[in-house]
């Protein structure tokens, strides 16, 4: 009996022993030297003596001493067979690295690791309500006392009697070239009373001419210009900017430019509406303020997050879904919106800087030679060879690119961040890989604080390094401005400018823009500018 006892004491000290052993061997990393760094490595909390294969598998967690460890794709040291390998840098001693590899396999529930859901966890929602335009009366003929003159600015209320404006019989106002003798730039107006308090619209036509002008019309309430349009030689400018809320106390003021007397003045038609409901809007989320943790590592090189945004997925955005939208950290060069030498536009998908991106940039083509290149018009050769630094379907980056519709609405001058984005989304060209950031991408950079401000006029609140978009140079948006030959930019001033540097022709900063698939997943980093989230694209297999 008593040998028995000693026994299972025996065999008790043993198991304890054993399972002490284990588990100080499961809490104490092997250590192991490599390339001059001494490493302890875990896979899924299990000790190692060797980095695992595949490294694209696993969310990674780097921990040094004496430097900054970062697990990042990028090539051997014989410069080829890229792969996600462990960067060290910053070294001020002898380093000692912990690194900890978790596996990740999104159809066993490791959905923390998908970008999608990190940054909806990190990012701002934006989300609004506004007067829903698509469901408006037309108020035309109930503005109180009209009144017509000539005058030589555009926001005068009074001036030399001359009526050059009558209602038609879709009642809108319709102007009358003949009626125009008066030369040397004047304004011929028409001036009214807001006759109830609601929401309101103007939507005008302006038919094409023979010559191209200064001729237009001009939009301005209580003696503040809001917005104009020219005639141009092929297009028919067909517009609705929103007013936003009017009532009794408001007047609006209507004026045709005769700018060139040799020109031909078009025919313009306007009318007034008034929304019959509001509507909401989800902009997705967004970073925001000053310098925010959306740094990503793609295409070798850093990029920021703009945010996760609905986004549209078929013709007429049938379908939609919420993906990543990313911009370049730095800009490719300047270039001209549209480099054609006559008839250019603002409009996304039928301008030169759209082929440029979409044919050359996307495929990693060299488009120098080519009609797309070009820094003003087609007349200063720009270099556009993007065999390098370009982004290609084959490619590992390339690959996680989405091939969507571009929201390319046309917006107003003194829009907000809301009205820009609600004005953008009536639109989607052409299907693409690569744009260009629009207006509202850079409104909602400020912070939330100032969604209600202008972004016209945002600039002059000091708030330029409150945007982490922001740039001392001008920078195109995609969002086209009320002229059919203008862009909204971004100023060097930090406001949202449609006026100057706006012609399509002319050269400002690109930084070009992907929407990335919902499948990719962070494998390292933090989004700091130091440590970039560094992302890969989970296959089932």
């Amino acid at each position: 009996m008593k040998k028995n006892y000693i026994l299972l004491i025996v065999i008790g000290i043993i198991l304890t022993t054993s399972l002490l052993i284990v588990l100080v061997s499961k809490n104490n990393p092997k250590k192991f030297m490599q390339d001059g760094v001494m490493f302890a490595v875990k896979v899924d909390g299990v000790p190692q003596d060797h980095f695992p294969n595949d490294g694209n598998k696993y969310y990674v967690d780097i921990e040094c001493e004496n430097a900054r460890g970062q697990w990042k794709r990028m090539p051997d040291s014989s410069g080829n067979n890229e792969d996600f390998r462990i960067s060290i840098d910053n070294i001020t001693g002898k380093v000692e690295c912990s690194v900890d590899f978790q596996t990740i396999d999104l159809n066993n529930n490791n959905e923390e690791y998908l970008l999608n859901n990190i940054v909806e966890e990190k990012a701002i929602k934006e989300e609004f309500s506004i007067p829903n335009y698509s469901s408006v009366t037309n108020i035309t003929t109930s503005l109180i006392n009209p009144t017509q003159f000539h005058y030589s600015n555009s926001t005068g209320i009074s001036g030399t009697p001359l009526s050059v404006w009558s209602l038609n019989e879709d009642d809108e106002y319709e102007s009358d070239p003949s009626l125009m003798t008066y030369n040397g730039g004047r304004y011929y107006h028409l001036y009214a009373q807001i006759p109830e308090e609601g929401n309101y619209q103007v939507c005008y036509t302006i038919e094409p001419v023979s010559t191209s002008s200064y001729n237009g019309l001009y939009i301005a309430i209580n003696n503040t210009q809001k917005a104009y349009s020219y005639a141009t030689t092929s297009l028919i400018a067909s517009r609705c900017f929103e007013l936003g809320q009017l009532s009794t106390s408001d007047y609006i003021n209507i004026s045709a430019r005769k700018y060139n007397a040799s020109a031909t003045v078009p025919v313009m038609k306007f009318r007034l509406e008034k929304s019959n409901e509001n509507v909401n809007y989800d902009a997705g989320y967004r970073y925001e303020g000053t310098n925010p943790n959306n740094y990503i590592w793609f295409n070798n090189e850093k990029w920021r997050i703009i945010g996760l945004i609905p986004t549209c997925t078929s013709s007429g955005c049938a379908t939609s879904q919420n993906l990543i939208k990313i911009i370049r950290k730095d800009s490719i060069g300047s270039f001209a919106y549209d480099a054609k030498a006559s008839n250019y536009t603002g409009e996304w998908g039928n301008n030169t800087l759209y082929t440029l991106l979409n044919a050359y940039y996307w495929g990693k083509q060299d488009g120098t030679n080519t009609a797309y290149c070009y820094r003003r018009l087609n007349t200063v050769k720009g270099k556009c060879d993007y065999t390098v630094i370009g982004l290609s379907e084959s490619d590992f980056y390339g690959s996680m690119v989405e091939n969507v519709y571009w929201n390319t609405g046309a917006s107003v001058y003194n829009a907000t961040a809301n009205q820009s984005y609600a004005n953008e989304t009536q639109r989607q060209t052409l299907q693409g890989r690569v744009g260009i950031m629009n207006a509202s991408d850079y409104g909602y950079g400020y912070y939330s604080t100032n969604r209600s401000v202008s972004l016209s006029t945002i600039q002059s609140l000091l708030l330029n390094q409150e945007n982490w978009l922001y740039s001392s140079s001008y920078q195109w948006t995609c969002t086209q401005y009320s002229a059919p030959e203008s862009v909204f930019n971004v100023s060097y001033t930090g406001g949202i400018d449609g006026t100057t540097n706006s012609q399509a022709s002319l050269s400002n900063l690109v930084r070009p823009v992907v929407y990335l698939s919902p499948n990719v997943y962070v494998v390292g980093g933090n989004g700091t500018e130091a440590t970039p989230y560094q992302i890969a694209k989970y296959t089932s297999s």
